[in-house]
């Protein structure tokens, strides 16, 4: 595994790095906008990647299920065409999308229900221009070219947008920044490293636009993909809401004050996970590849070993973290202090995140993407009553361990399955136990 371990600490290091430029965006955009601008600003960054993939209709993990295996076994022109029809796919709805959102924001202006309304349509293109982007970092992943999947779109976009937000600032003198200033930047900035990324992928052997045009023509459509595509959609859009629906619920139901505070947790909470989306981005295509070629052995050994690359810094920094609770949290201030018990229900529930393995990607890999979606649907909507439940009555807490006992369901459930419909074990004592085959579990028919 040397090369998977390589490819994930390049991952790790991208994604950290993304991570830090993300907090460099928002306190530069804090000082250089209004208030008011600023808000509007974040909820457009906050909201754009959750509606991009709801326009592009599961082909991101359609690029990673699909063109690895095609690749492996030297069909590149079913490769290509199928990541045309996926583009296509993907473009029409992220363009459709925007057509709705700024005609509605153009009509709601009409009627006197939004101010700026032209402003704000003009914004909303960083939606379909993320889902754009998007696609093609996870191309780029389903070529193995893990630094262009991730440098781009999670680095280089808020760090030139930064410069040249203050290099405007500098210039013009102007305080607070337009919005409309810094909405042209950030479209502009998106639009250029889209073209840089299409000419870097191109470089490295990725067909020109004319060959995903042939090919598509010569190429008669996957019935696999045509299949997997609402199944693929629904997991997506699962996982992001899953993903958000605490902070959303500690809005709602707890005022400003505490849902600050569990927004700081919740932050917190997330730098442990880095370890496992870290290998998740590496050996997504690699599973599906292996999945193709039917190595079964070498599939449950990456997946196992993936497992448990993944539990132990995991648990490590959970662990620091948790020690460090108060003063971690002091660094946002001293009242945050009082987010502590919600801080260790929630790195508990980054563990046990890890514990039962990448089970649902090896689901959406393997071809149980029906298994993946019944699964994400129950989990969500059972998760948003039991957060909404115990939120109730017990505030942050409740929402917290909410999200532990959701979270802890959810991966048994994804385990479970993969072990009855596919005879694997990819927890991490299966990758102790070196034993990562079920034998006695048939495998099923998704």
């Amino acid at each position: 595994m040397p090369g998977l371990s390589r490819a994930a600490a390049t991952a790790l290091g991208l994604r950290v790095a993304g991570a830090a430029m993300t907090y460099v965006f928002v306190i530069a955009m804090a000082r250089l906008l209004s208030p008011a601008d600023f808000g509007i600003l974040a909820t457009l960054m906050a909201a754009s990647l959750f509606l991009s993939i709801a326009a592009s209709a599961g082909q991101q993990l359609a690029l990673l299920r699909f063109v690895p295996p095609l690749l492996a076994r030297g069909q590149s022109d079913a490769a290509t065409a199928l990541a045309a029809r996926a583009g296509l796919t993907a473009a029409a709805g992220n363009l459709v999308l925007w057509v709705l959102l700024a005609g509605a924001v153009m009509l709601a202006d009409a009627f006197g229900q939004v101010q700026r309304g032209p402003l704000l349509a003009f914004g909303l293109l960083i939606v379909p221009l993320v889902g754009v982007i998007d696609f093609q970092a996870h191309l780029a992943r389903a070529h193995r070219l893990i630094t262009l999947a991730i440098l781009p779109k999670d680095v280089l976009w808020r760090l030139i947008s930064v410069i040249l937000a203050l290099v405007a600032a500098g210039l013009t003198g102007a305080r607070p920044l337009p919005l409309g200033t810094v909405l042209a930047i950030l479209i502009a900035v998106l639009a250029g490293l889209i073209l840089a990324l299409a000419a870097s992928l191109r470089r490295r052997g990725l067909p020109s636009l004319r060959a995903l045009r042939q090919a598509m023509r010569a190429t008669p459509a996957d019935d696999d993909w045509r299949r997997a595509r609402g199944p693929l959609w629904g997991v997506s859009m699962a996982a992001v809401a899953f993903a958000n629906i605490d902070v959303i619920l500690a809005a709602a139901l707890l005022g400003p004050g505490p849902a600050g505070l569990y927004f700081a947790a919740n932050r917190i909470a997330q730098a442990p996970g880095f370890f496992q989306n870290s290998w998740n981005i590496v050996t997504g295509p690699v599973l599906s590849e292996l999945h193709g070629a039917d190595r079964r052995d070498a599939l449950a050994r990456t997946a196992a070993a993936a497992s448990l690359q993944a539990f132990v810094p995991t648990l490590a920094l959970a662990l620091v973290l948790a020690a460090l609770a108060g003063p971690v949290l002091t660094l946002f201030g001293t009242a945050f202090v009082a987010a502590q018990g919600v801080l260790w229900l929630l790195l508990a529930a980054a563990v046990m995140n890890t514990v039962f393995g990448p089970a649902d990607l090896v689901l959406n890999m393997c071809g149980q993407d029906r298994a993946a979606l019944r699964i994400s649907l129950i989990t969500t909507l059972g998760g948003v009553g039991l957060m909404l439940g115990l939120g109730l009555l017990h505030g942050a807490t409740g929402i917290a361990a909410g999200v532990l006992i959701s979270v802890s369901a959810r991966k048994w459930l994804f385990w479970r399955t993969a072990r009855i419909r596919l005879g694997l074990r990819v927890d991490v004592l299966g990758a102790l136990g070196r034993n990562p085959i079920a034998q006695a579990v048939p495998c099923q028919p998704r």
